[in-house]
């Protein structure tokens, strides 16, 4: 019998019985079981499902999910043999599936961008970093990380979750965490990246501050931001074309939950891309990553620059249920220049990861993701 490859617009219209391969043989008796609707990316929400016993309509306790692979690839069914699927150059699906994937050019698929507030990242005992980093691959291609706490002038939860990323990612973080001291609740910021995905611009080895007092005892100049904003320059590069942009961090003061003060301390974001843009004379695609401590109406008021998220519910209580409060936000410098954008960034609930919403804030993070997608476009315009 010949290879059937399931693109998109075919993976909903099939669906899998019990009664042959693996993963059963193909009908188009209605929609593939576990495939629940697309996302945000035009990929399956959810995994493909089996049942060892019923039809494929069926849900049983002999269901099992059939992991997912990488973003962007097809997923081919075999209902033959399995010399022809590896000789057209596909890979068996992960896990003992039964199936295989053809691997799309990583470029001709849309980079997920992420964001992601993780409550004190190197702190206490009960961090469960492998969880972090199976999010991470699971749902993002790079990685923007907020609140990676101080310990002994290092920064052990950056270590401890690159090395849980393995040797297919890559990652930086600032030299010194801000405020600039000793002190256990100073933070570092990270970006974690997926090598073959994205680099960094020529002479932007590191991430540079915003101008501003470093916290520190000689710290000198204006203090205008507890932990001033840091940033790098990063590079897509595909047969579609290239794509740079700048791309920032930045935790805003908590100051007990005061709107006035956080917005004091906000509104000078807008000064803070200016500076980014003159670093790099020209550049217009331009990405401030934040949990703002603010919700977007409060946001609205202090700056000038572009939301760019949607949703309800960045943050959780103690109990890991979602608050109605959208503090994380991706702020843009223009969308007519950067149509690499795609839609806006979305907050990801991936609490499911976790045996319960309690344990998620206890052992994750009390925030949830963001993600944005970008996609090449041709050659860029700066």
């Amino acid at each position: 019998m010949p290879w059937v490859a399931l693109g998109l617009v075919a993976l909903t219209q099939l669906s899998c019985s019990a009664d042959s391969s693996p993963l059963g043989s193909l009908s188009a008796s209605g929609p593939l079981l576990g495939v629940d609707s697309l996302g945000p990316s035009g990929l399956p929400q959810s995994t493909l499902k089996e049942s060892s016993t019923g039809s494929a309509g069926s849900s049983s306790k002999g269901e099992r999910s059939v992991p997912r692979d990488r973003q962007g690839d097809s997923l081919v069914l075999a209902a033959g043999g399995a010399g022809g699927a590896e000789g057209a150059g596909m890979s068996p699906l992960s896990g003992g599936a039964g199936g295989y994937v053809e691997h799309s050019p990583p470029s001709t698929i849309p980079l997920r961008l992420c964001f992601w507030n993780i409550k004190k990242l190197g702190h206490g005992e009960l961090k469960n970093t492998p969880l972090l980093a199976q999010v991470l691959e699971e749902q993002c291609d790079a990685t923007v990380v907020v609140e990676v706490m101080q310990k002994q002038r290092g920064s052990p939860g950056y270590t401890a979750l690159r090395t849980a990323l393995g040797e297919s990612w890559t990652a930086i973080v600032t030299d010194t965490p801000r405020p600039n001291t000793t002190s256990g609740n100073s933070e570092f910021y990270a970006i974690f990246w997926r090598k073959g995905r994205l680099s960094r611009c020529d002479g932007w080895e590191e991430l540079r501050y915003i101008t501003d007092n470093d916290g520190s005892l000689g710290g000198v100049g204006e203090n205008r931001f507890v932990r001033e904003p840091a940033y790098g320059c990063f590079e897509m590069v595909g047969p579609e074309g290239r794509f740079d942009f700048l791309l920032a961090a930045y935790h805003a003061t908590w100051a007990s939950g005061s709107v006035r003060t956080i917005q004091a301390e906000v509104q000078n974001i807008d000064g803070a891309l200016a500076e980014m843009k003159n670093s790099r004379p020209g550049e217009n695609d331009i990405f401030i990553f934040s949990d703002y401590n603010l919700v977007p109406k409060k946001l609205a008021e202090v700056t000038t620059l572009i939301d760019h998220t949607e949703g309800t519910g960045s943050t959780l209580n103690s109990q890991g249920e979602r608050t109605s409060n959208l503090y994380d936000h991706l702020l843009v410098s223009s969308l007519v220049t950067t149509p690499e954008l795609g839609d806006k960034a979305e907050v990801l609930d991936v609490r499911e990861v976790s045996a319960s919403n309690a344990i998620f804030f206890s052992t994750v993070s009390d925030h949830l993701p963001l993600r944005v997608l970008l996609t090449l476009q041709g050659r860029d315009d700066d």
